[in-house]
């Protein structure tokens, strides 16, 4: 029998994780209906939104006309198995707690990451103790309990909302982030074992540039300053050039401090479209993954790490618990210790100088990638999840509990 999906929530549609589960789910042949409303959808900085009081009360209005409209909406819904709110959903998961019970449907929330944690303990814009940071701690974990099973990225990330919000660890998923393989995609020369910065065989340095990517929203996990520490310790060698696209919370700091350091080596642009990005992870030396020291990067694996998989990146980041979850050392990635710009500049004269290992780390990515990543291949751990609480819900003949094992 043909699974059923709600897709529920204001959720964010063109986001990465919503459009792999979500095109994971058809391709295994689950009927998947989305009950949506666009409110945070074309907010590039939404989180400004919560320091500026006549714009979180205007956004508080959307939100009200939005959940009443989708109320409606979801209440004459063709029948379903299972209801999930997508990221970013944890006003979502209580309000659609509400309506899955009314409809006897149980409830995944797809939490992916703790607001508490990252407004607060990661980018700082709260104190700890503060009404802001408890309202959010509240959010969290009311979301988590309104919800019949919570998912996460990571054993680490569902390991700390256990310890932080009390959240039982029969309730606690992991599923994957993975990367839309239908934009990232190795190029046909690395398919054909060819290097694309100097041929395999040769040995020491390419001739052109070696070009050190590394693209994101600029906040503190992803360890930026460590990228510019290194690329500081590596000025002296003219072959080496680091290329950061993106922008967001640190991007002014940053750009001070490229400045202020003198980094000639250093170019940074704008976002790029993702075809762009997959042609630059392709045609770079190395690709960059983070290495912030928070408490909150040793549990993340990001989009772009899988982005980088799947295009072909020789991937080097930082070295934690949930890194090797996914990726090992001097298999599919080089792992060098977070913090540190020196071990960072080191790690990239590695693969500067042996391509043959820059060839293996990206091939060998690529196949890990489509062994555990793919839109298919997530999605078939959150179907996981899905079977458990009906058949739970369907054993007990009552509404699925927090009892799901995981």
């Amino acid at each position: 029998m043909k699974l059923r999906v709600c897709y529920f929530g204001t959720f964010e549609s063109h986001y990465d994780r919503n459009r792999i589960l979500i095109r994971g789910l058809r391709e295994l042949g689950a009927d998947v209906s989305i009950c949506h409303s666009a409110v945070l959808e074309h907010m590039r900085h939404k989180t400004g939104v919560l320091n500026r009081p006549g714009a979180l009360a205007k956004m508080a209005g959307r939100m009200a006309r939005a959940y009443a409209d989708l109320a409606r909406r979801y209440m004459k819904m063709p029948d379903h198995d299972v209801m999930i709110v997508g990221y970013l959903g944890h006003l979502d998961a209580i309000i659609g707690s509400v309506l899955a019970r009314r409809r006897g449907k149980p409830l995944v929330f797809d939490a992916f990451i703790s607001l508490y944690d990252t407004l607060t303990q990661d980018r700082g814009m709260f104190s700890r103790g503060r009404l802001p940071a408890k309202a959010l701690w509240w959010l969290d974990k009311v979301a988590c309990a309104r919800a019949d099973a919570v998912v996460l990225d990571t054993r680490a990330h569902a390991e700390y909302f256990g310890r932080e919000f009390g959240v039982p660890a029969s309730k606690l998923h992991c599923v994957r982030v993975g990367a839309d393989d239908s934009v990232f995609h190795p190029r046909p020369e690395l398919a054909e074992g060819r290097e694309r910065q100097g041929r395999p065989e040769l040995s020491g340095r390419v001739a052109e540039p070696f070009t050190v990517f590394h693209y994101s929203k600029f906040a503190p996990l992803h360890g930026v300053e460590y990228i510019l520490e290194a690329a500081r310790e590596l000025a002296g060698e003219p072959d080496v050039r680091f290329l950061l696209v993106g922008g967001g919370q640190l991007e002014e700091q940053i750009d001070a401090s490229i400045r202020e350091l003198r980094l000639s080596n250093v170019d940074r642009i704008d976002w790029l479209s993702t075809e762009e990005l997959c042609r630059r992870i392709g045609e770079a030396g190395c690709c960059l993954g983070i290495f912030g020291g928070s408490e909150k990067a040793s549990r993340v694996v990001p989009n772009k790490i899988y982005q980088c998989m799947a295009a072909g990146g020789a991937i080097v980041t930082g070295d934690t618990r949930p890194t090797r979850e996914v990726l090992t050392h001097g298999h599919d990635a080089w792992l060098c210790p977070v913090a540190d710009g020196r071990a960072l500049a080191r790690a990239i004269r590695t693969l500067r100088d042996d391509p043959g290992l820059r060839l293996r780390l990206a091939r060998n990515a690529v196949e890990t990638f489509q062994a555990v990543a793919t839109p298919r291949r997530v999605a078939a751990e959150l179907i996981s999840v899905f079977e458990g609480l009906i058949h739970r819900g369907n054993d007990s003949g009552a509404p699925c509990s927090e009892r799901v094992r995981r």
